[in-house]
């Protein structure tokens, strides 16, 4: 009878232990990939009254290292899905405002991070979206292969064979690239 009465009350002090009720940690669900797009939305709303600058860059990057710090709380694989791809779309922000700046080198290895992103969140709009910049990059750089070759690769992605404006967005692009290398005939065909 003691051996019992003794089982049972360790069982229930080890429990109480070993679950504490006030220090859980709290789980990242929809609420939170809301509160950060929401900051990402006031990012680009900054971007475009003021441009690119130093501060608006370092914002992004904030946000980007709060979306990838809440991956070890998410609820669950969409929400990791989710948060990875706000992280892609605020770094892509900081490439944005680093390529606006001219800070050119900044902005491809933003741009090298934001790619990482999109592919682990599987989201085709940033993808294109850092396709684009990687062409506006190659440009600024007089590198007008490289700008045609990012053009076709947003060509390749999932969301221009779903969203003709998407698409058109994509063969714009890589039309500039090839105007840019004195290729009338493909510029053409890709308008």
């Amino acid at each position: 009878m003691r051996r019992r009465n003794f089982l049972t009350a360790t069982t229930g002090t080890a429990a109480a232990v070993v679950v504490p009720q006030d220090s859980r940690p709290t789980r990242v669900g929809t609420s939170d990939v809301i509160r950060l797009r929401s900051g990402l939305d006031a990012l680009m709303a900054l971007d475009d009254n003021r441009g690119g600058h130093e501060g608006l860059e370092r914002a992004a990057l904030a946000g980007a290292e709060e979306a990838l710090d809440k991956l070890k709380l998410a609820a669950s694989q969409r929400i990791r899905q989710r948060l990875f791809s706000l992280a892609a779309d605020y770094t892509a922000t900081a490439a944005w405002s680093a390529l606006d700046a001219r800070q050119l080198d900044r902005a491809q290895g933003y741009l090298d991070r934001s790619l990482y992103l999109a592919g682990m969140a599987k989201d085709p709009v940033v993808e294109l979206r850092v396709w684009n910049s990687y062409a506006m990059l190659a440009h600024q750089r007089g590198q007008h292969t490289q700008a045609v070759d990012a053009g076709y690769a947003a060509q390749a992605t999932a969301i221009t064979r779903r969203d003709p404006l998407f698409a058109s967005l994509a063969h714009a692009r890589t039309a500039v690239g090839h105007s840019n290398l004195g290729d009338r005939a493909a510029a053409l065909r890709s308008l």
